[in-house]
């Protein structure tokens, strides 16, 4: 192999390892078994993007406000969140952004009675 060839591979094999390699797209879904109760807990599984990631719960309903605190920023798989800070038959969904920004949401659930309300 002449001077040439071995620079113009070791170019290519340089830009090929440098290249962006495919992310993928940030997902995340309530994994318990029962609704979220208040005062309760949930299991959430997220996936892809770029970890940490950082969890909220927003209501289901439009401007769609923070309820209750964030959980985060880490890289627990599952998280167990415990204390969800809810109101009993609120309607809400459970949202996740990584650390790059990028958002992904569960579907909206609403939260059942749990067996006290005592962290309202």
């Amino acid at each position: 192999m002449n001077f040439k060839t071995l620079s113009a591979f070791s170019a290519f094999v340089v830009v090929a390892l440098a290249a962006p390699q495919g992310e993928t797209p940030l997902t995340v879904s309530i994994q318990s078994e029962t609704a979220p109760q208040t005062c309760g807990y949930v299991v959430l599984s997220a996936s892809g993007g770029t970890k940490p990631y950082t969890f909220t719960i927003r209501d289901a309903a439009a401007p769609f406000a923070q309820i209750g605190d964030s959980y985060g920023p880490t890289v627990e798989d599952p998280l167990v969140w415990v204390g969800l800070k809810v109101p009993t038959g609120t309607n809400a969904f459970f949202q996740a952004v990584d650390a790059d920004g990028h958002v992904a949401a569960t579907n909206s659930i609403v939260f059942i009675e749990g067996p006290t309300d005592d962290c309202l």
